[in-house]
């Protein structure tokens, strides 16, 4: 058991006490919330370790070093069995114990002053860590075990969104969603900023970030399983353990406006606060940005992107460019293969992710024998819902300082039900809301220049007037 989780679960102890004793306990003295939280840990590593059949030596010595429960196999075979946690029913309850700590946040209790994060989101980072140590034992990286503790971890952080349980207890400014990541650059020079030291707290708001954006609730697990892969393998690491080689270049696949930008931004900071990169920049390129006109001027350009990417992201959009459909003479494929080389060059400060369209980019993986090696990291990004769009619609008006009139809600719905029902040749999901969104205000605008009086309110909101009758 590394320091990190000793302290994590001693600290859970310690604060259960307090709060039993600050009346945010069970009230049972036969079973006070240090027993509680105690069963709730036992349940959880008993559950994460039966995810690949029957848990080993030492993973039952790892569950009694935290539990004090020293459990044969079989006793532990019957636990898994007794208590149902083979099944959905479990993977749906959060801890009990956990409920317990978010009455104390809610009540803002004495034991919650001076912690960086409210009790209950750190609780859940003692079971994150907790169930990390567990998987960290294998001697190969077991994949059914991180999607077990990320499908968990998932559940709680549902429970704690729904109780309103706040992301942080910093002080404000000290991080802001939507500012904190590295700029992106269109093939242009890298901006040199001055880096803060990763730090828990950032790591935690940059996964709130991407927690926050609607949709892509698939994107969202896989990116869980994927930090929880590389924590596990930086605790093996730090054991002189053996790991195993983890490529970390991923192809991003779907429609425009899906948010494949953004979620790659997000990444290339997350990577950065993992340890994984060093600078964590996203440098953004298309075929125009890669591909010269004659020999030569192609892998000039390739290194020179590659060299501006170094310690972060290459963000290769509509890869398949530069591949399909290229006839002699076509330089794309020159681009292809000088990347390739180049990962294989920059593997330790190189992350490269290709997006597109799913047909086109399963067409460019097949363009070169050693492409599909390199990229084994498939995240696929689904059209948003019409409440989805709805939901980015909503952001875009609270960030412009923007309110809706029920009727201007009601048109906006119908607008995007009617989008959804007969999507276009040019549909771009999150980018006709933008478009949408932007047409609305300008139309706003031109009907209030014509009233004799302008009150604040009226300047605010978007009447439904506004959005009747918008093209894109």
């Amino acid at each position: 058991m590394t320091d990190n989780v000793r302290n994590g679960w001693s600290w859970a102890q310690m604060k259960a006490a307090e709060l039993e004793k600050a009346g945010c306990g069970t009230g049972n003295s036969l079973l006070p919330l240090k027993k509680t939280l105690q069963a709730d840990m036992l349940q959880f590593l008993i559950y994460l370790s039966f995810a690949e059949g029957r848990p080993g030596v030492r993973a039952l010595k790892y569950i009694r070093e935290i539990t004090g429960m020293n459990l044969t196999q079989d006793q532990a075979m019957a636990f898994y069995y007794t208590r149902k946690l083979n099944t959905m029913t479990f993977l749906s309850k959060v801890p009990v114990a956990l409920t317990f700590f978010a009455l104390g946040d809610v009540r803002k209790i004495p034991a919650a002053v001076g912690e960086r994060l409210p009790l209950s989101r750190r609780l859940k980072d003692v079971f994150d860590a907790a169930g990390q140590g567990l998987v960290a034992l294998d001697s190969r990286t077991s994949q059914k075990k991180l999607e077990a503790l990320t499908n968990y971890g998932r559940t709680m952080d549902r429970f704690l969104d729904s109780k309103a349980i706040p992301k942080t207890n910093l002080p404000y400014g000290t991080f802001t969603p939507g500012t904190g990541s590295a700029p992106s650059e269109k093939t242009g020079a890298a901006e040199t900023q001055a880096q803060p030291a990763p730090s828990p707290e950032r790591l935690d708001q940059l996964m709130s970030e991407l927690h926050s954006l609607a949709g892509l609730h698939a994107v969202k697990q896989d990116v869980d399983t994927l930090v929880n892969l590389i924590k596990v393998r930086k605790m093996r690491m730090e054991r002189g353990m053996k790991v195993a080689e983890v490529t970390l270049h991923m192809v991003f696949s779907g429609n425009p406006g899906t948010g494949k930008t953004t979620v790659a931004r997000l990444l290339a900071q997350i990577y950065r606060e993992l340890g994984v990169l060093k600078t964590g920049q996203l440098v953004e390129v298309d075929r125009a940005g890669l591909v010269g006109g004659y020999i030569g001027q192609t892998a000039m350009k390739v290194h020179d992107v590659v060299d501006k990417a170094l310690g972060g992201v290459l963000f290769v959009d509509e890869a398949y460019a530069l591949t399909v459909g290229k006839g002699e003479g076509d330089f794309g494929q020159e681009a292809v293969d000088t990347l390739l080389k180049a990962m294989e060059d920059h593997r330790e400060d190189l992350v490269v992710i290709v997006a597109g369209y799913s047909e086109l980019m399963n067409e460019f993986l097949n363009s070169n024998p050693g492409l599909r090696s390199r990229f084994n990291k498939f995240i696929f990004f689904e059209d948003f819902t019409q409440e989805e769009l709805m939901q980015i619609f909503e952001g875009f008006c609270k960030k412009a300082d923007y309110k809706i009139s029920p009727g201007a809600r009601a048109e906006a719905e119908r607008f995007f039900a009617d989008r959804l029902a007969n999507k276009p040749d040019n549909y771009a999901n999150a980018r006709d809301v933008r478009n949408f969104f932007d047409k609305a205000v300008e139309k706003q605008a031109g009907r209030i220049v014509k009233l004799k009086k302008v009150s604040k309110e009226k300047l605010a909101t978007l009447e439904v007037q506004d959005l009747k009758g918008i093209r894109l």
